[in-house]
């Protein structure tokens, strides 16, 4: 799992085959932000769609003579697992086995729980989804997680360790992040998780035997107090570093959930039923600082919406797409026989007024009308696929759903870890326009600018900038 550990270990050829005979329809779905297509799929093949973008898609066939499990997708790509996971990560074979081989394999034909479980029994729970106290924090530390982070009341309970053995005797011990669903009323009950998600260095993947699908991580706020906040964040990495650079200060008592992947239809269900426990709470949408983060947050803001304030009288649900290149917003109206034009009216009002207060181009989003049957009508609104277009969308989902209760706290760089590491003078794929604007004191506090701080960015751009000055005249010459 290690890809660092890998250089001169052999690989069984059995293990090759066990792995290429795995659930590829399950680890893609684990690992890289797809969802079955259940119309597409049949008993002999499983047809998977890309979360938030349907247009990008893969089919996943047995071979009945080598029991190999084979994909081709959109792009007329096809392979076994190894081609898929050199297509997504860029990895090389060996790469490939050695960081994902024991996450997906070791076991998992003896395993009880089917595709289509959504419980785990305490059975297999215990045979697969065991885990230890947390004793390595050698990765986490090495991410900008402080040890005092990780030993504070609100994440007891919620980090672990579990060292795994391969089959061929190497042994990793991974960070451990129990995911829950709701058993009964309850969730996040200790021994009720449904899943682990694993993380090292150059690895991150799902346990064997996990049931991810609607799993979130949660945190471990204090049961005595009526919760402030519910932060959302992507990964529960983020929400440790979120609480240790910004939130700690604040003291108040914070709910935090991390959807494990892709903010998806299954997880936002089960993050709506534990708002809905505590309707106190402000909602804060902590989810990346990117593009796709961006159509999360149009997600989010959809499923926390409040009626009482929505511009609709009928009910609504926005979704983000992603159509030949260009970005945008699907409004589904869902009314009788007595129509929507009075909805489809607010909305234009309302879409009008965002693109004249962003100062962008109208004729840049064209809106289309349909009425697909007596009940239903459809709004889209598409444009181009870029961070400012985004914003709004995610204006006009607000609006549109009432989803004023919905506060964006993203981080200043990429995410709340790389916030972290920054502030540790760690400067992992950190874009140099970044560092110079934390140099000239732009960033936001949460980033203090300590001279080391201040030493350390001088001592990364400096040899960079000169190396690019050499590379020019090369060029030149």
């Amino acid at each position: 799992m290690n890809k660092q550990n890998t250089k001169g270990n052999s690989i069984p050829y059995s293990e090759i085959e066990d792995f290429k005979k795995s659930d590829l329809a399950q680890f893609a779905l684990n690992n890289y932000g797809y969802e079955i297509d259940k119309k597409g799929s049949s008993k002999t093949l499983t047809r998977l769609e890309k979360i938030g973008n349907h247009s990008e898609w893969m089919v996943i066939r047995r071979n009945p003579s080598t029991e190999h499990e084979t994909f081709y997708n959109q792009n007329n790509q096809k392979g076994t697992i190894y081609d898929l996971i050199q297509q997504k990560q860029g990895l090389n074979f060996r790469e490939a086995h050695f960081t994902h081989y024991n996450s997906n394999v070791v076991e998992s034909s003896k395993l009880e729980v089917s595709k289509e479980a959504t419980n785990i029994n305490a059975a297999t729970r215990k045979k697969y989804l065991s885990y230890e106290a947390l004793t390595d924090t050698r990765y986490l530390e090495n991410r900008g997680i402080e040890k005092e982070t990780l030993q504070a009341a609100e994440f007891k309970g919620r980090v672990f360790n579990k060292e795994v053995t391969m089959q061929s005797g190497a042994k990793f011990k991974n960070t451990a992040f129990p995911v829950y669903k709701f058993n009964n009323n309850t969730i996040g009950a200790n021994g009720t998780h449904n899943g682990l998600e694993l993380h090292n260095f150059n690895f991150k993947g799902a346990a064997v035997g996990s049931v991810k699908s609607g799993a979130v991580w949660i945190s471990n706020p204090n049961a005595d107090k009526a919760i402030e906040r519910i932060t959302i964040t992507e990964s529960p990495i983020d929400a440790l570093s979120k609480w240790q650079v910004k939130d700690k200060k604040e003291g108040k008592n914070e709910l935090y959930i991390a959807t494990v992947g892709p903010v998806s239809e299954e997880n936002t269900k089960t993050i709506n039923r534990i708002v809905k426990n505590h309707p106190q709470a402000q909602i804060i949408d902590a989810t990346d600082n990117d593009i796709t983060g961006d159509r999360y947050s149009v997600q989010l803001k959809n499923a926390f919406g409040n009626k009482e304030n929505r511009i609709t009288e009928n009910a609504v649900n926005v979704k983000p797409i992603i159509r030949e290149g260009l970005g945008g917003i699907s409004i589904e109206l869902n009314h009788g026989k007595e129509g929507a034009a009075a909805d489809v009216k607010n909305i234009e009002n309302a879409y009008q007024r965002a693109i004249k207060n962003s100062g962008l181009n109208a004729a840049n989003y064209p809106i289309s009308i349909e009425q697909n049957n007596t009940n239903k009508t459809t709004v889209e609104i598409q444009h181009p696929n870029t961070r400012a277009d985004w914003k709004v969308s995610n204006e006009l989902t607000t609006k549109i759903v009432g989803a004023e209760n919905v506060k964006t706290d993203k981080a200043f760089l990429k995410d709340w870890t790389q916030d972290s590491e920054v502030s540790k003078g760690v400067f992992k794929n950190t874009p140099d326009f970044k560092l110079e604007d934390i140099q000239r004191g732009n960033a936001p506090n949460h980033i203090n600018l300590t001279n080391e701080l201040k030493t350390a960015i001088k001592g990364h751009i400096q040899p960079l900038k000169v190396n690019r000055k050499a590379i020019t005249q090369d060029m030149q010459v």
